[in-house]
C-alpha cells in the first residue's frame, strides 16, 4: 500500500514509452518463484494496461534500474576487500558501463576493454548491509596498507603539480588571460580566472536517505600576490577553509626537485656534493599550503600525507565522510588546471636536442669502460681488473666470475644513465610536460625520460641483459 501508487506510475512509463518501467509481475508476492523464473512480462503497452488497475498490495513488481539503487561492482578477480564494492546506481542513456576514474584503482581497472559486472541487490536487508559495510565511500581506505585506495589519479595529480609548482624560467610572466608566475615563478591568477577554476569544482553530501545535496566553492580566498591575485597555492589551501577543515596541518618529503639559478640565467636542479638531486619539502600548516609542490604523495592514491589529519580530527567514520569530499573537491580542482593553464606533450616536449654531444660523450665514455670489462675476462687480466677498480669485491669475483662481470656491467650503464639524467632535466625544466608526470608521479619514471631523450642505456628483461 505504501509504494502501489509509484508502481502504478512504472507501469504507466511503459504505456508513455519513459524511463523507468515495469518489466515483469508475480502476482502471488513468492521471491522464489522470481528466482525460478516465475514471471510475467509486463514490458508491452497492451499488458501493462491490464495490469495498472489491477495491481494489488503483496505482488513484486520487477522494475528498471533507478537512480539511488544499491548495486555491487566488481572486476575479477577479486584480490583484495576493495576489488568488490557498493555503489549507488545512476542511469545514463548509453549500453557500456561508467566510472569515475578515480575509482580505478582499487579495481585495477582501466579503459581498453576491462569487463566489470553488477550485481544487483534485492533485499532490503542485502541493501542495509551493503550501505553499511561495502560502500565505496567506507572503503576510501586500502585493507592492507592503510593508505588511500582512491584518491588523485595521472590527470587530477599532475593538475595539482601545474597550480602549485615553481618555474623559476618563467618568472614575473603574465600571459594577459588572467594566468602568470610571482617573481618567485609560482602560477597566479586573476580575480575571474580563479572564479572559472571553482565553478567546477564542488562535492556531494551524502545521506542516509538518498537526498544529496552538493558543496560548492562560492568564494575566494585572500589574495596572496600583489594586493589582488591569487597564487595556485592560496586557491588549493582555500578547499580547507570551505570543508571547514583548517585543522589539517603535515609536514612531508616531496618528489619535486629544488631548483636554482644561475648567473647567466639558465635554472637548474639543485644537487648535493654527491650529485644527488634535493628535493622540496612540503608544508601545511592550518590548512595553508605554506610550501612545495604537490604531486600523488601529497593526495594521491597509495601516498597522501594529508589524509591522516582529518582522520586523527573527526575521528574514523566522521573523518572518512569529510575525507570522500575532500576527494571530490580535490580531484575536480586538478582537472581544473588543465582547462585553465592547459596540459599537452609533443615529440618537442619529450626530447633534448641540445644535450646530444654530452650524451655521446658519456655514451663513448661508459661504453669503453664495459669493454674494459668485458677485454679482462676475455684475456684473463679479471683478478687485476677487479683489483684496481672494486678491490673489496675480489674474492666474490673469484668465486663466480660471470656474476661479477654482470653486476659490474650493471654498474656503470646505472652510472651512465645518471649523469645523463642530469642535463636532460636541466634542458627541460620544471615545466616540461614529460617532467612534470614523472615529478608528479602520476605517470612514467626517469628511465622513459632518458628513452625518449634519445638514450636507451642498458636495455634489460627482467634482471638479465
Amino acid at each position: 500500500e505504501e509504494n502501489i501508487k509509484s508502481m502504478k506510475q512504472y507501469l504507466q512509463n511503459v504505456v508513455d514509452g519513459v524511463y523507468p518501467q515495469a518489466v515483469n509481475i508475480e502476482r502471488n508476492g513468492d521471491i522464489h518463484s522470481i528466482r525460478k523464473g516465475g514471471l510475467m512480462r509486463v514490458s508491452r503497452p497492451d499488458k501493462a494496461l491490464e495490469w495498472i488497475d489491477n495491481l494489488e498490495p503483496g505482488m513484486i513488481l520487477v522494475r528498471n534500474l533507478i537512480k539511488g539503487d544499491i548495486c555491487l561492482f566488481n572486476r575479477a578477480p577479486s584480490l583484495h576487500r576493495q576489488s568488490i564494492m557498493a555503489f549507488r546506481v545512476r542511469p545514463v542513456p548509453t549500453k557500456t558501463i561508467r566510472m569515475n576514474p578515480t575509482v580505478c584503482i582499487p579495481f585495477n581497472a582501466d579503459y581498453d576493454g576491462d569487463a566489470m559486472k553488477i550485481h544487483i541487490v534485492q533485499t532490503p536487508e542485502a541493501r542495509d548491509e551493503a550501505e553499511r559495510l561495502m560502500l565505496l565511500t567506507k572503503n576510501i581506505i586500502h585493507a592492507r596498507y592503510g593508505k588511500l585506495t582512491v584518491a588523485t589519479d595521472q590527470d587530477q595529480t599532475t593538475g595539482l603539480y601545474l597550480f602549485t609548482y615553481t618555474d623559476k624560467s618563467r618568472r614575473n610572466e603574465w600571459n594577459n588571460d588572467g594566468f602568470g608566475f610571482t617573481d618567485e615563478g609560482i602560477p597566479y591568477f586573476s580575480k575571474n580566472k580563479a572564479a572559472s577554476i571553482y565553478s567546477t569544482v564542488y562535492s556531494e553530501i551524502r545521506n542516509k536517505k538518498g537526498e544529496n545535496t552538493y558543496r560548492t566553492v562560492d568564494s575566494l580566498p585572500e589574495p596572496d600576490y600583489l594586493g589582488k591575485y591569487y597564487t595556485g597555492r592560496a586557491l588549493f589551501s582555500h578547499l580547507f577553509t570551505v570543508l571547514d577543515a583548517e585543522y589539517v596541518s603535515a609536514t612531508f618529503p616531496g618528489n619535486t626537485p629544488l631548483t636554482e639559478e644561475l648567473e647567466d640565467g639558465t635554472v637548474i636542479v639543485k644537487r648535493d656534493e654527491n650529485d644527488e638531486v634535493e628535493k622540496e619539502e612540503i608544508l601545511v600548516l592550518n590548512g595553508k599550503l605554506i610550501k612545495g609542490t604537490l604531486e600523488k604523495d601529497s593526495f594521491g592514491e597509495g601516498g597522501a600525507s594529508l589524509a591522516p589529519p582529518f582522520i586523527y580530527h573527526e575521528g574514523y567514520e566522521k573523518g572518512q565522510e569529510k575525507l570522500v569530499e575532500f576527494i571530490e573537491l580535490t580531484t575536480r580542482f586538478g582537472h581544473a588546471a588543465h582547462r585553465v593553464i592547459g596540459f599537452t606533450m609533443g615529440t618537442s616536449d619529450v626530447s633534448a636536442s641540445s644535450v646530444k654531444p654530452k650524451g655521446d660523450m658519456l655514451y663513448n665514455e661508459y661504453a669503453n669502460k664495459i669493454k674494459d670489462v668485458d677485454l679482462a675476462f676475455s684475456r684473463g687480466l679479471l683478478k687485476e681488473y677487479v683489483r684496481k677498480h672494486s678491490p673489496e669485491r675480489e674474492i666474490y669475483a673469484t668465486s663466480d666470475p660471470l656474476a661479477y662481470i654482470e653486476e659490474r656491467v650493471k654498474e656503470l650503464a646505472d652510472e651512465y644513465e645518471e649523469k645523463l639524467l642530469i642535463p636532460i632535466e636541466d634542458f627541460q625544466g620544471s615545466g616540461n610536460p614529460m617532467q612534470i608526470s614523472v615529478r608528479s608521479r602520476a605517470r612514467g619514471n626517469k628511465e622513459n625520460i632518458l628513452q625518449m631523450a634519445g638514450s636507451y642505456g642498458l636495455v634489460r628483461v627482467g634482471p638479465h641483459r
